[in-house]
């Protein structure tokens, strides 16, 4: 008899599965974890077949059997069609996902088996901040029951919905060891088990209720190592797959969600909000970013003894810097994006660019160079004048300390880094004061990423109990979103329908490797491409090596 296993090793996506001797009196079946010799060592495997078929090759044999360890079919079917998907090897897949076993692997018992579940659903449920998250949760724990994953974008909110959901946590800040252990407790014990996005991957055979909170964050993709997954994409086929149920949760959906899920929710209704019409109100403000609106609310909450917040997400003192002789505007060559002027050089907040201040224009080399648009320090500045006698502080990474002042102008570090929506602090007032700058994104989610920090600032808002103000020269656009970010975001897949972008259909680039070098294609040969198929289907990706 022969084993079809894959080691539990980083491969190159060419390998699948290797042929093992099965020694007399052994008996394996699919899913089972085995001691095999590869290469100069032994490892770990996962048995994917037991074949009668003979071999013409001198294989090597089977070591030994973990008993008490095993994944179920419907666990092992994910991560192949992980893989198949991702264009990798299963074993880099399964390497991944199961934290590194000793070499005598022992279970306190044996792993439940899994029943398919009665109910399987995929739904969006708006959700302003971690709070609401947290109480949604804990009611559907206490109606169904059952093992629950709940998938955080950073280790910060990880902590944060464990310790308010009292569950266990797994993080990149544990040892391989500790992650072992906290996996083994959640496989044997159930319960809810809250992780980063590597949670996504943990294998449980009865897995029955998936969450993905801030389901719209960008850290819920994994692009710079191996293997390179989206969580969302993951808890897709992880939920076909196990029959389990997915819930996104978030301030705003994302069109890919809505394209997939079965059914959207709104549970909770979210504070108060102003939308102002810059176009009508900048002229009267005494600044072009403090409208009368916006100064007349933030005067109020101040007499009132609370603080004000302010959002603008635009470090330095210019936003952008720009030539008046030949109209050359100064980018970031890795980005392309306008390169934020500081006192002291130029920078890229997207990529870390620096650079020092130019001369002369590098295009006409003349020496008219003008500064546009208005950073946060410029900014900070035009609230001391308008607020005399009240304290104003920058809240950005790395210059957090005025966290106390009467007035905050924040960037979004203050939200990802600072924030906590269980422990609110004495805030009267959350305004943006540029809604319009996500608008500018030089891609097609440029709208969706908009209407989403507009929804998660309402939601700061909504957590501090106080009024939520919007400066726009776009008021129709927030106003549909803010209403109901839903509908709207139904409305902008439509859109996408039209011009064939995702989650329609889905780009992907591929690279032909020949006679060591490599070569990029984006066209027909080979095709980067391809149109989403339908659920019950795995798209079939291409690669040459």
């Amino acid at each position: 008899m022969i084993a079809e296993t894959y080691p539990l090793k980083r491969l190159p996506r060419r390998f699948g599965v290797f042929d093992y001797l099965i020694p007399e009196g052994m008996r394996l079946k699919r899913g089972m974890f085995v001691r095999i010799p590869f290469r100069a060592t032994t490892v770990w495997g996962v048995v994917s077949n037991v074949k009668n078929a003979g071999s013409n090759r001198a294989l090597k044999t089977v070591e030994s059997v973990a008993t008490d360890l095993i994944l179920s079919t419907a666990e092992l079917d994910f991560y192949e069609a992980m893989a198949k998907d991702l264009v990798q090897s299963p074993s880099t897949i399964l390497y991944s996902s199961i934290p590194g076993l000793p070499k005598t692997y022992t279970v306190a018992g044996r792993a439940r088996t899994a029943s398919p579940s009665d109910e399987t659903l995929s739904a969006f449920l708006l959700s302003p901040n971690l709070q609401t998250s947290v109480s949604m949760i804990q009611s559907f724990c206490k109606t169904h029951g059952g093992t629950t994953l709940v998938i955080a974008p950073n280790v910060r909110d990880a902590q944060l919905l464990a310790a308010h959901l009292n569950a266990s946590v797994m993080t990149g800040d544990e040892t391989q060891a500790q992650r072992r252990a906290v996996w083994e407790s959640w496989r044997l014990n159930g319960g809810t088990l809250v992780a980063t996005r590597i949670g996504i991957l943990l294998p449980h055979p009865d897995l029955r209720t998936i969450f993905i909170v801030r389901s719209s964050h960008p850290n819920h993709k994994q692009a710079d190592r191996n293997p390179r997954f989206d969580s969302r994409q993951a808890a897709r086929l992880r939920a076909k797959f196990q029959h389990a149920r997915l819930y996104f949760l978030d301030a705003s959906p994302r069109a890919d969600e809505l394209h997939h899920i079965d059914e959207t929710a709104t549970p909770v209704p979210v504070g108060p909000y102003t939308i102002v019409d810059m176009n009508k109100e900048r002229s009267a403000g005494v600044h072009p970013l403090l409208s009368p609106t916006f100064s007349d609310a933030a005067e109020s909450a101040l007499n009132a003894g609370k603080r004000v917040l302010c959002i603008y997400n635009r470090k330095g003192v210019s936003k952008r810097m720009r030539c008046q002789d030949c109209g050359f505007v100064f980018v970031c060559s890795n980005c392309r994006l306008p390169l934020s002027v500081h006192d002291d050089g130029m920078q890229c907040h997207h990529c870390g660019l620096t650079q020092a201040l130019p001369a002369a224009c590098p295009s006409c080399h003349g020496h008219d160079l003008l500064r546009r648009g208005f950073g946060n320090k410029k900014v900070a500045e035009a609230l001391k004048n308008c607020f005399p006698g009240r304290s104003v502080a920058i809240v950005e990474k790395g210059a957090n300390d005025g966290v106390a002042a009467d007035i905050l102008l924040a960037t979004r570090f203050y939200l990802e880094d600072l924030f906590d929506p269980f422990a609110p602090g004495n805030i009267g007032l959350v305004a943006d004061l540029d809604a319009d700058m996500a608008l500018h994104q030089p891609n097609f989610r440029a709208t969706e990423h908009a209407i989403l920090s507009a929804n998660e600032w309402r939601g700061v808002a909504s957590a501090h109990r106080a009024p939520f103000i919007l400066q726009t020269d776009t008021p129709e656009v927030f106003q549909r979103g803010l209403e109901d970010p839903i509908a709207f975001m139904k409305s902008e897949l439509k859109t996408r329908a039209d011009y064939d972008l995702p989650p329609v259909m889905r780009v992907m680039t591929t690279t032909k490797r020949s006679d060591g070098s490599s070569e990029r294609f984006v066209g027909e040969e080979p095709p980067a491409v391809f149109r989403e198929l339908p659920d019950s289907d795995i798209i079939d990706t291409w690669a040459d090596s």
